[in-house]
């Protein structure tokens, strides 16, 4: 991290929001509070989270969620690909056992 960030972050002071804490763990608010260096006040205010039921990501900004955060042996690539697609196709399937079975060979590929 850069000199410039950390001491951004060392200004940073986390507190809770008691209309943030009624709604957790259904869902996940935050409030931004900043004052600026004139001493101007600011705030927003995120009721509804991105990625929550209220808010949901696309298909497409779930895979690419997966493929950002997956932890995968190499080649890693394809075998993520399928394992994206038989997710996202879980509302439809008859069954999860081919998922299941992509998921318990991970040394096999």
């Amino acid at each position: 991290m850069t000199p410039r960030r950390l001491a951004l972050a060392a200004l940073v002071r986390c507190v809770e929001d008691e209309r943030c804490s009624a709604s957790f763990p259904h869902a996940f608010p935050a409030v931004l509070h900043v004052t600026t260096r004139t001493g101007e006040e600011l705030e927003a205010r995120v009721e509804v989270n991105r990625g929550g039921p209220g808010n949901p990501l696309s298909d497409e900004e779930l895979a690419r969620k997966f493929h950002d955060k997956r932890r995968e042996v190499p080649p890693g690539g394809r075998r993520a690909a399928e394992l994206a697609a038989r997710t996202l196709a879980l509302p439809d399937a008859q069954s999860v056992e081919d998922l299941t079975a992509l998921l318990t060979s991970a040394g096999e590929r």
